[in-house]
């Protein structure tokens, strides 16, 4: 379907039964040389895995840089990238394309999503990325993306917002590692979010808060450290923000997000 933002511009949706009017997982699409939507089939165009459709995998992409989980623009061989929740396959695969050398994994509890990631969404396993159905590993950063159908917050699933899981997830990671958080409330209940965030602010910490600027989703950001003076600090995430956005080829989200 054309993208809504710049017609110009296909793009292919994941959707998942029962909430058609929000797509599951967005990819931008490149066409063959002298096709076009209209007398093409766009079955056979590739992904873009160098374009983000949305601020919350900008979002989710650029945190464990800020914190310097992850080191800045640097080939990062060697560090270990633990997502859990595949979808689409837009942000690892956007990581794998800008630092080939990084060690992803993705963890997908549904055979069938990563069947359709791999088959629609240019997903691919190979020496330094890969999709587990289903670790003894520390990883530097853990993406926490996985949903469910909670009608107060859908992400991430409520299942995985109970303390035990998410003291587990802390100690998977390494003493400078971050956990990476997409929530997704359904509902405009600032109340609700605070206490579906308070089982990570209780079990790490530090844990930065990104509001985005056009999307509902809210990500966290905890660490296994203290972060010192965080009110300095956040000046400079935000500085650090809007350099990535541009480093990365995502300068239309420079301005996205709000820190706190």
């Amino acid at each position: 379907m054309r993208a809504k933002t710049d017609p110009d511009f296909i793009e292919r949706h994941l959707f998942v039964d029962g909430f058609e009017d929000e797509s599951e997982s967005i990819a931008r699409l490149i066409p063959p040389k002298g096709a076009t939507f209209e007398n093409s089939d766009t079955r056979i165009w590739k992904i873009n895995h160098e374009y983000l459709t949305t601020e919350y995998i900008y979002c989710l992409a650029i945190s464990p840089f800020l914190v310097s989980s992850i080191s800045e623009m640097k080939s990062n061989e060697g560090k270990k990238v633990l997502e859990l929740g595949l979808g689409g396959g837009s942000l690892d695969m956007f990581l794998h394309t800008h630092f080939p050398l990084m060690q992803i994994t993705a963890i997908e509890l549904e055979q069938v999503v990563a069947e359709l990631a791999e088959k629609w969404f240019g997903v691919k396993n190979d020496t330094s990325r890969k999709t587990l159905i289903r670790d003894g590993l520390s990883y530097d950063v853990i993406f926490l993306d996985t949903c469910d159908l909670d009608k107060f917050m859908s992400c991430p699933a409520k299942n995985l917002r109970n303390p035990e899981i998410v003291k587990t997830m802390k100690n998977l990671l390494t003493n400078t590692g971050v956990l990476i958080v997409n929530m997704l409330p359904m509902k405009d209940d600032e109340e609700q979010l605070e206490s579906a965030m308070k089982v990570f602010t209780d079990t790490f910490p530090s844990c930065l808060k990104f509001q985005l600027a056009r999307e509902v989703n809210v990500v966290l950001a905890c660490t296994k450290f203290d972060i010192k003076e965080l009110n300095v600090m956040i000046k400079f995430y935000r500085k650090r923000a809007m350099k990535f956005a541009h480093a990365l080829g995502v300068p239309h989200f420079a301005n996205s997000l709000l820190i706190k």
